[in-house]
């Protein structure tokens, strides 16, 4: 049925043959752009190693294995010494994972069970779940409209929970309960002064405070952390809550029983201090150039050591330090994006490792007082890694409008440029440009399936973007909709002295990605002064909004409207200018829009009320609309019509183009 509908609301008849808007049969699980055929199983199904969680007390290696069902497995760690045999290993669970959200999970040692956080119904209505491995069976703890974050006492044997309730205006509360009750004390709650948000609560030593971190007056702005006992005694601001500050965020667990060590962005970069409890103050350690996107404490036989994973869009790095003198143990430069699990367990981890060029690394981690190494464990089979990379990748950077104020020199902008391999004509090409989220150094199966397809793909790094520090990370702060686009269109002309061809040069983009491609169609010149409207081709924008006060008032983060856009009850006018449904008579170029019925992170009926003002307008646009599915689209079956649509979409506007051309 959810393939069905799909195809209907694109005007397609559903049959016993899966058949695309120009009458292609596509055959398994290929699809086709063109008379190129792209077989999209080695991408969703032979690429099966969606780490989840390795259990070094249990010596297992949870992983997700994608194709029609999204399902999870486990192979034996063994020391992590041998590569394992993901194709042999054992299913935990016959739940289909790209039905439901699962996030954060964590083991806890002390019932052998496996804690996540995760809705039923792909809509984001979080809650807090365990699982045992024997029978895979998920077990509902919370009833609550969204969980921010949780963890466990020292002991064991409770769990705090912040939990977000009511449908908007929303109050969070700090709440604590035993592992195997559920009865919930209730600590603390908003105010309009102080709020919660998103972070991990982490327990005090003595078991009887929390620090975590909140938002004054709800400004995302303006993070802080709070030391919060749970007796119902006055809690504490611990960092200057004068300060701009968009990362703050605990280190678990505590150095000492008077100590804690965070993460905060408060002088550009991330940086990390440790708050002394007796003398109320901090004392800084180490400042990245970019994000810190990963922080621990170690202890090894009373020897404390500060693990972190630093993070920017072309490099990542691990750094070992000595938390009482802020000497660097080692730190090693690693090519690509490093995720690794929060825990380390007697000095192991597993490390995962991606970029541009390489899709999928495993690596044991062994680390001590002294050091640490890393050993390889696991990566893509060479067979499927050579199907799966179609993309010559480049980066690149281009000037921009304004004048970098460290520089004094015209802003330099970061991006990757992906391109069919052995491509020679770029004028040839379609390209599309990603319009938020770009410039990553990771591993895109989106990109590399089409350039398979023979389509270029342009990723750069527009104002707003993380990484860079906090400066440029703020610059798009409260101008949504403004100066992140005259980035994007001196990205294309950019393009255009490549040698790509003007007129095929178009914008896709997801979530906020997704408002930005519509407002690229739609950009009305003079918006902070830029009269220059680069004129695209085409536009892909999936999950996306197209009223911002609407999405302000029905999403699930108001608060993240309030800082990028502004606010509907006093900047009401701004907000519906920078809204792609208040221009839409501007749209010339065709759009394609998709999105998950299920969505509550940006409400479908963006898309929908979109496509409805263009169909009054008889403006050219095609939506899909996806069923059971939230924020992401996820499964084979709906992968490949999500690809087939979009694929047919864009074979329409080559063809246009072409017809346009041969015109006289």
């Amino acid at each position: 049925m959810r393939i069905c509908l799909a195809f209907v609301l694109l005007g397609i008849s559903c049959g016993p043959t899966r058949k695309p808007p120009n009458g292609k049969n596509i055959a398994g699980s290929s699809v086709q752009f063109q008379e190129k055929n792209v077989d999209l199983g080695p991408y969703l199904e032979g690429f099966p190693y969606s780490a989840v969680l390795p259990i070094w007390e249990k010596q297992v290696f949870l992983y997700d294995t994608a194709g029609k069902k999204t399902l999870l497995h486990q192979v034996p760690l063994n020391g992590a010494l041998s590569s394992p045999a993901f194709e042999r290993g054992k299913r935990v669970s016959s739940i289909d994972w790209s039905q439901r959200t699962r996030w954060d999970a964590r083991y806890h040692p002390q019932s052998g069970l496996v804690y996540f956080i995760g809705d039923e119904n792909n809509d984001e209505k979080l809650n807090l779940f365990r699982m045992d491995l024997e029978n895979g069976t998920p077990q509902k703890l919370t009833d609550e409209a969204y969980i921010y974050g949780y963890s466990f006492n020292n002991s064991g044997d409770r769990v705090a929970l912040l939990p977000r309730r009511g449908d908007g205006p929303y109050q969070t509360c700090l709440t604590s309960r035993p592992i195997d009750s559920s009865e919930s004390i209730t600590h603390l709650c908003d105010t309009p002064e102080v709020t919660f948000t998103w972070g991990d609560p982490i327990w005090a030593p003595d078991d009887q405070h929390i620090v975590t971190r909140v938002n004054i007056a709800g400004q995302r702005d303006r993070g802080n952390l709070m030391l919060i006992p749970l007796d119902g005694s006055t809690p504490t601001i611990l960092t200057n809550p004068l300060k701009d500050r968009t990362t703050a965020y605990a280190l678990s667990p505590w150095l000492t029983e008077q100590s804690v060590a965070y993460v905060s962005d408060e002088q550009g970069h991330d940086a990390v201090a440790i708050y002394d409890l007796k003398q109320h103050q901090s004392r800084w350690m180490y400042t990245a150039q970019g994000e810190i996107s990963n922080a621990q404490v170690l202890d090894f036989d009373g020897v404390t050591r500060l693990l972190l994973t630093t993070h920017s869009p072309v490099q990542d790095a691990l750094v070992l330090i000595d938390p009482d003198t802020a000497a660097i143990v080692k730190e090693m430069p690693i090519e690509g994006t490093v995720r690794h699990p929060r825990d380390v367990v007697a000095g192991n981890a597993l490390v995962s490792i991606n970029s541009t060029t390489t899709p999928f690394r495993l690596q044991h981690l062994q680390v001590n007082a002294e050091g640490f190494s890393l050993k390889p464990w696991a990566q893509m089979p060479a067979e499927i890694g050579d199907k799966i990379q179609q993309c010559d990748v480049k980066k690149v950077s281009f000037p921009t409008f304004d004048i970098d104020p460290l520089t004094k020199q015209p802003r330099q902008l970061h991006g990757y440029l992906y391109t069919p391999r052995g491509m020679t004509e770029p004028g040839n090409h379609l390209v599309r440009m990603l319009s938020f989220y770009g410039g990553e150094n990771r591993f895109s199966v989106d990109n590399q399936i089409f350039c398979e397809a023979g389509i270029v793909t342009f990723s750069p790094a527009v104002r707003g973007s993380s990484g860079f520090g906090m400066d440029f990370y703020r610059l798009n702060d409260g101008d949504l909709g403004g100066d992140e686009f005259a980035d994007l269109f001196k990205g294309a002309e950019w393009l255009i002295s490549q040698g790509f061809s003007p007129n095929k040069i178009g914008v896709f983009g997801r979530s906020h990605g997704g408002y930005a491609a519509m407002r690229a169609l739609t950009f009305p010149p003079g918006t902070n002064g830029h009269e220059n409207v680069f004129p695209f081709a085409f536009g892909l924008a999936d999950a996306g909004f197209s009223d911002i006060i609407e999405f302000h008032d029905t999403c699930n983060i108001p608060d993240w409207v309030l800082l990028e856009a502004g606010d509907p009850a006093t900047e009401r006018e701004k907000l519906l200018d920078r809204s792609p449904i208040s221009h839409v008579e501007k749209l010339k170029a065709p759009l394609f829009l998709s999105h998950g019925e299920n969505d509550s992170r940006v409400p479908v009926s963006g898309s929908r009320r979109m496509h409805e003002a263009c169909q009054r307008l008889q403006k050219d646009c095609t939506y899909i609309e996806f069923p059971d599915q939230g924020h992401r689209v996820h499964g084979l079956a709906n992968e490949q019509t999500l690809y087939q649509a979009r694929f047919t979409f864009l074979e329409r506007v080559v063809n246009t183009l072409t017809n346009s051309n041969e015109t006289p």
